[in-house]
């Protein structure tokens, strides 16, 4: 099975260009379904490269890797904030709908393991493809981020096109349906408030993104304190594990990675572990990292350890600051060998 690239200038866009999103009258409207009232809003086509996702380091491109002089999307990618939604029901008028656009997202769910670009995953973003699985881009919306979003009819026509492997479309189908089953269980032990109180709890969990609770929400979210961990690290982790098996059963050569991360944009710390998919070398680290406010400026720390693949065990430390372009680094690295070694210094 094989799936074509898709390019940085293709056209993104949610299937239905609609998703459902929470709803709030900014003025005079009819009579709402209560108590918590769900619209649907038109999600703006982008491209792939998008200056949102851009800006704040969501998308995921090839750099020096082209097809046609083109970047096209990897492993991870997001088309990013600032997609522009327009309310088309209940009423075009919606007080949430700033809050929409900073928070959107159109984000990569698929990738090809066995196929790299710049040393990671190239990306599948195609909703429809004829003769293989769908693999959907997930978008935002409310109660669910449901898995509509593609890169439209134009990524269809590039003759670029890279394999897939059953595993990796089991990891992605994996990943849909552990975040739809969290999301509908945070919509479910929500004790919708009136409009005013929902209107306040969309902005409080921005603003929880942005610099609040790492652990949880808003306590008028009715959803239990972990509640935000386990949504931002449970679908990643169950792909991972999806891959893992696939290592070993499946003979899948692909890499497999299991990452924890708790934090906001202030301050994140982080475990990691990956099983090359070739050499059957794991490493594993533990990272944290400081950032400034609206992420300028930063400083991280760094550790790991590598075994396996018939090569001796190596270890490193390392530490990184800088504000803009000015950066500074240090890196500590041993072996299992005693001897010498430059080692690797970041994972």
């Amino acid at each position: 099975m094989y799936c074509p690239v898709s390019q940085s200038y293709d056209a993104c866009l949610a299937l239905g260009f609609a998703s459902p999103h929470d709803y709030f009258p900014a003025g005079p409207c009819p009579p709402l379904p209560l108590p918590s009232p769900i619209g649907m809003a038109f999600d703006l086509p982008t491209t792939v490269w998008w200056p949102g996702g851009a800006a704040l380091g969501k998308n995921k491109l090839t750099e020096t890797v082209k097809h046609n002089e083109w970047s096209f999307a990897l492993e991870g990618h997001d088309v990013g904030p600032l997609i522009v939604h327009v309310q088309i029901a209940p009423h075009p008028a919606n007080a949430l709908t700033v809050l929409h656009i900073l928070k959107s997202k159109r984000k990569a769910n698929f990738s090809a393991g066995e196929v790299k670009a710049e040393g990671k995953p190239v990306g599948h973003l195609l909703a429809l493809n004829p003769g293989l699985v769908p693999t959907p881009m997930s978008v935002c919306g409310k109660p669910i981020s449901p898995p509509t979003g593609c890169t439209a009819i134009m990524s269809a026509f590039n003759d670029l096109l890279i394999g897939v492997h059953p595993v990796d479309l089991a990891a992605g189908w994996v990943s849909i349906a552990v975040g739809l089953v969290l999301d509908l269980a945070k919509s479910a032990a929500g004790t919708p408030g009136s409009g005013w109180e929902e209107a306040g709890k969309e902005l409080g969990n921005w603003a929880s993104d942005l610099l609040g609770d790492p652990f949880g929400d808003p306590p008028s979210s009715g959803m239990p304190g972990s509640g935000k961990f386990v949504r931002s690290n449970a679908p990643s982790v169950a792909a991972g594990l999806i891959r893992l098996a696939g290592q070993e059963l499946f003979d899948y050569h692909g890499d497999a990675r299991v990452g924890i991360n708790v934090g906001n944009n202030a301050y994140q710390v982080g475990f990691s572990y990956r099983r090359d998919g070739v050499t059957g070398r794991s490493e594993a680290g533990l990272s944290e990292e400081v950032r400034g406010p609206m992420g300028v400026g930063q400083a991280g720390l760094e550790q790991g350890l590598e075994w396996g693949g018939g090569e001796p065990v190596e270890g490193s430390a390392g530490g990184s600051a800088g504000i803009g372009a000015l950066d500074v680094d240090g890196d500590l690295d041993f072996d299992g060998s005693g001897a010498d070694d430059d080692g690797w210094t970041s994972l």
